[in-house]
Order: C-alpha cells, then sequence, then structure tokens
C-alpha cells in the first residue's frame, strides 16, 4: 500500500484531479483522522509552492480549508489539508439546479469573509471558481486551493507569462498582464455567483481563446435574480477594476440579499516580514479603490471609499445612515471644507520596489484602456450590422406578437378586485387545443411534485409529464438524437416582483397558454406536428409561488412537447 511521509499519511481514494494535481482522500495514522492530500504535479520552483502553503496555513477563517502539512517525498510535493465531505459548488448545481437568491446571498457572505482573510494576509487566491467551493449541508461553505495562492509582491506571473487558472473566471485586468490583486479575487467571486444563481459559467466558450475574448468584450447578464444580490454580481464583474465593487460594498449588499448582519471577518496572523500592498492599477493622482495594508502596526489603514463615475449608479446607493461607524481615527472626506476627490498619500511609500509596482499598474491600466477603446468601436459597428440584419426579423417578431394577442399579468392586478389587464383574450384554434395537454402545476400541492421546473429552453428530458411525478432537473437533459421522451420549447418569468399576489387561474392559464402555443406554432418544424405532437404547459401551485424563497424558479412557466402517441423522439423538433 502506497505511504505518504514516512508512512503517517495513506492514501484511500482519489478525490479528484486537475490541472495543478491530484487530490487523495488519506487516513492520517498518527492522529485517527481523514484528511485531503494533494499531491502537485505542475512544474515549478519548490521553494515557491513552500513560501505559498506557509502563506496559506497561516488563515484563519472558517471558511477557509485549513493546511494541516506540507511534504517533500520521493520528489513530489504533498499539501495535507482538510477534508470536506460536500460536494462542489459546480456539483450542487449541476445537481440540483440553481440556488435561490437567498442561498447564494449567505454563500456569497461565507465566501468573501475567506478572500477578506487572504487579502489581509497580503494574497490572493487567483481561483476561485464553482470547483474550488465546498458547499456542505450544515455549516459553512470551504473556499479550497490556497496552497496555490500568490503573493501580491510576487512578481513570477508577469516575469514567466504563464496563466494559471480558469478562463472563465479571469477578470479581464489579469487577462490583459495586470499585477496581482484582490481585485481579481472579486471579479471571481462575482462570476462564481453568477454561476450559483443562473446555473452556467457566464463566459464559458468552446475554446480557451474564445473564453478569454468574452471575458475581454462582453458582459454577463443576470436574469435569475434582482435587487441587491443582482447589483453585487453586477458590480463584481464590473471590467475595470477602478470601478469595480469594493469588498466593503459587497459586504453590505451581500448582508441586505441574505438579510442578516455579519459579524466582522476574523483577520489572519500578521506576518511580520514583509509589506503587502495591493495592485490594483489607478490612474496617477487618483484615490486608490482598495486600501492597503502594512506590516507595522501603527500605521493606520486607509479607508476604501468606492468611487462611480458621474452619471452611473451607485451600487451603495439606498443604505439608510448608521449602516456603519466610521473610524473616529481617520479624517472624514465629507467634512465641511474637505475635498473628497483630493489626491491622498502615496500608498506605496515604504514599498521596496515602489517604482517597479507603479510602473507595471500604469502599463497594465494603459494596456487595458487601449483595449477597451478598440472593443467599443467594434461593437458600435457590429450593433450597426446586427440591426440591418435582424429589422426584418423584428418586424416579423412584432407582426406575430400583435396577431397573437399576447396577456400581461401586472403584480396588483391579479386579485379578482383589480382591474384586469388581459385587454384581448387569445382564442385558441380547435386544432391547437386538441394538441394541448391540461394544463399541470408544480410545487407544493400541485400535479407535478417538483419544487421548480428546468430553466432551459430546446432541451431534451427522457421524461414525460405525469402527476404526482417529479420534473427533471435542469441539467439531467440527454442529446436529443436519443431516445427521449419531451423536449422543451419555452421556459420564461411570469413575474419578476417578489411580492405579487398569485394571479387568478384565468390570468395564469391565458399568460401561460399564448405563450406556449405561439412557440409551438412558430419553432417546432415538424411536418405533421398537428397530428402526430402534443405539448404541455406547467404553471406554479400557489404554493410554490408564495416560497419564502421568492425565487424565479417558482415564478415561472414551462412548455414541453412530445409524440401523441406517447412513444419517444428520437430527434430534435426544431431544425
Amino acid at each position: 500500500m502506497r505511504q505518504i511521509g514516512d508512512g503517517r499519511y495513506v492514501p484511500v481514494r482519489e478525490l479528484g484531479r486537475g490541472g495543478m494535481g491530484v487530490v487523495w482522500l488519506a487516513e492520517d495514522r498518527l492522529l485517527g483522522r481523514e484528511v485531503a492530500v494533494k499531491e502537485l504535479t505542475v512544474s515549478g520552483s519548490p521553494e515557491r509552492v513552500v513560501r505559498e502553503a506557509r502563506t496559506a496555513s497561516r488563515l484563519r477563517d472558517p471558511g477557509v480549508v485549513t493546511v494541516y502539512d506540507l511534504l517533500m517525498d520521493g520528489g513530489q510535493t504533498y499539501i495535507v489539508m482538510e477534508f470536506v465531505d460536500a460536494p462542489t459548488l459546480a456539483d450542487l448545481v449541476g445537481r440540483d439546479g440553481p440556488m435561490s437568491a437567498s442561498r447564494a446571498a449567505r454563500l456569497g457572505g461565507e465566501l468573501l469573509s475567506a478572500l477578506e482573510a487572504a487579502h489581509e494576509a497580503g494574497i490572493v487566491h487567483r481561483d476561485v471558481k464553482p470547483g474550488n467551493v465546498m458547499v456542505p449541508p450544515k455549516g459553512t461553505a470551504k473556499l479550497t486551493d490556497f496552497g496555490i495562492a500568490q503573493s501580491f509582491e510576487d512578481p513570477r506571473l508577469t516575469s514567466t507569462g504563464v496563466l494559471i487558472g480558469s478562463p472563465p473566471y479571469m477578470s479581464p485586468e489579469r487577462l490583459s498582464g495586470g499585477e496581482p490583486a484582490a481585485a481579481w479575487d472579486l471579479w471571481a467571486l462575482g462570476a462564481t455567483l453568477f454561476f450559483a444563481v443562473e446555473g452556467y459559467d457566464a463566459y464559458q466558450r468552446a475554446t480557451n481563446t474564445a473564453t478569454m475574448l468574452a471575458v475581454l468584450n462582453e458582459r454577463a447578464e443576470v436574469t435569475q435574480c434582482r435587487g441587491p444580490l443582482a447589483e453585487v454580481i453586477t458590480g463584481l464583474m464590473e471590467p475595470d477594476p477602478a470601478q469595480r465593487l469594493t469588498a466593503a460594498a459587497a459586504r453590505r449588499l451581500l448582508d441586505q440579499a441574505a438579510g442578516t448582519t455579519r459579524p466582522k471577518p476574523t483577520a489572519a496572523l500578521p506576518d511580520p516580514g514583509n509589506p503587502r500592498p495591493t495592485a490594483v492599477a489607478a490612474e496617477p493622482g487618483q484615490p486608490n479603490p482598495t486600501a492597503v495594508y502594512t506590516s507595522d502596526p501603527s500605521q493606520p489603514k486607509p479607508t476604501a471609499i468606492y468611487m462611480s463615475e458621474p452619471g452611473q449608479p451607485n451600487p451603495t446607493a439606498g443604505y439608510e445612515p448608521g449602516s456603519f461607524t466610521p473610524d473616529p481615527s481617520q479624517p472624514n472626506p465629507f467634512a465641511p471644507g474637505s475635498n473628497p476627490f483630493a489626491p491622498g498619500a502615496d500608498p506605496y511609500a515604504n514599498h521596496p520596489h515602489r517604482e517597479r509596482v507603479m510602473a507595471q499598474q500604469a502599463q497594465a491600466m494603459a494596456r487595458f484602456r487601449r483595449l477597451r477603446t478598440l472593443t467599443r468601436i467594434a461593437m458600435v459597428a457590429g450593433v450597426v450590422i446586427m440591426v440591418a440584419a435582424l429589422v426584418p426579423v423584428i418586424m416579423s417578431a412584432i407582426d406575430m406578437n400583435a396577431a397573437f394577442n399576447q396577456p400581461i399579468i401586472t403584480p396588483g392586478a391579479t386579485t379578482p378586485n383589480a382591474t384586469a389587464t388581459t385587454t384581448t383574450r387569445t382564442t385558441t384554434p380547435a386544432v391547437i387545443a386538441a394538441m394541448q395537454q391540461p394544463i399541470l402545476t408544480y410545487g407544493a400541492g400541485g400535479d407535478i411534485t417538483s419544487d421548480t421546473v428546468p430553466s432551459r429552453n430546446a432541451a431534451c428530458y427522457a421524461w414525460t409529464p405525469t402527476k404526482g411525478k417529479p420534473a427533471p432537473k435542469t441539467f439531467d437533459y440527454v442529446d436529443c438524437d436519443a431516445p427521449h421522451g419531451v423536449q422543451s420549447i419555452d421556459y420564461g418569468i411570469i413575474t419578476p416582483e417578489a411580492d405579487a399576489p398569485y394571479p387568478t387561474p384565468e390570468q395564469m392559464t391565458s399568460r401561460a397558454v399564448a405563450l406556449c402555443t405561439k412557440q409551438f406554432l412558430s419553432r417546432v418544424t415538424v411536418a405533421d406536428k398537428e397530428r402526430s405532437l402534443r405539448y404541455w404547459v406547467l404553471v406554479p401551485s400557489p404554493a410554490a409561488w408564495s416560497s419564502p424563497e421568492h425565487a424565479f424558479g417558482e415564478r415561472s412557466y414551462w412548455c414541453v412537447a412530445g409524440k401523441a402517441d406517447g412513444t419517444d423522439l428520437t430527434r430534435s423538433i426544431e431544425e
């Protein structure tokens, strides 16, 4: 049997592997406990691995996987860590579908605490992603892989030209060659929360090159949540690091979204050795949006103030006075006669490599601004071309919508005493009525026992709607060329308002049937669909609609189509 560390650690089974190494579940024979042992396979200097593991072992936060030991055995490097018996966020969302807004907000607060502890210690994680987040059924989520974190002042990334991490979770300035900074991790946290609520990677494309271009040129749109959580995700994924949401502002928004007030995160043990400035690129003479920490305890920690450009929304607006207590030792930038936009003290005055760091920051910002200018020019040209090409399609869609008289449900107009908002009832042709199956409800007390339905269009499922049975999960879809019971033809949110009352049965049915029928008529291309196919409309039950989570998944309709004779489909119905 293979043994590590003079027989102390005995691998039991492989837990997983990735680009940096292999993780084993092992038995610690000395202390009689289960541990996770990571065998590093990435090439590089062992001294760097030792320094990084030592730094990670100093972190003290419930959201950080504890590093127990570092071993060199048989020419291999091993990091011994706390074993967390829980699925990763990637596995959890793949199994259960997107998270509700409140649960994702709680998760975001826990991960932010772990990152704040790391940033206080002067290190950047560099690989925050769903696969590195462990989500136990109870307790705090854990952020893993701090053993490959990088110190702010470590220049090896720019000197080697190697990008270590996952491209969909790398910030634009990181892909542009910027210096390591806390802002990297905050952007990746936003992308991770996007995955938690949307159910997919915001920028994952077919190739790494396409993925990186998407990060640099596109803006992800949050559709499954709104309010504070949507603000924090959008703010953290701001391409310009100087305008990105700060950790303090993100904390306030996450607490508001979760409905909790979290305690101040535990600080990391101090390192008396090196100064640890952050490296967020800022223009000369402008305030640095990220607080800078030094090892000298006598030096004050300047307060980070989020500055927004004129005309742009302030992500921290709307908070009641007194939501936080400023440090009385710090000057008030908004006191009468003071200028909050005046340049502050040089944050790198005591840095041993001040000139190099400042020059690298200026170069990174210059590259970012050049790329942003070119991107905007390309986007404007692309929009002009797309508009010209889509005008016929848009006009056709408008004509179809007008002909179909799509009803609209407005929150507050759905009770018996309110004025109905449906101006014209949609008349379903007799031939369509023959294909339409009885309306089904999902959720507690409904026909389908699942709390939510899959949030995916044009996906094929080996399933047929049956009363008393659950719906499939979002990611349980199969290849449409394989036998399957139904194919989804439409999915949408009935109303985004969390406090909207349950619509009347007439309004709920009219909206869902109208939208699903329109999609069946326009998208399904099977020649004899009137005779060979049928379709179902699923809407939430009153209990699902009133779920305390108020997730959009419980305010949605779902339409699927299958064969009229009950046999399986063997190809897509949309060609």
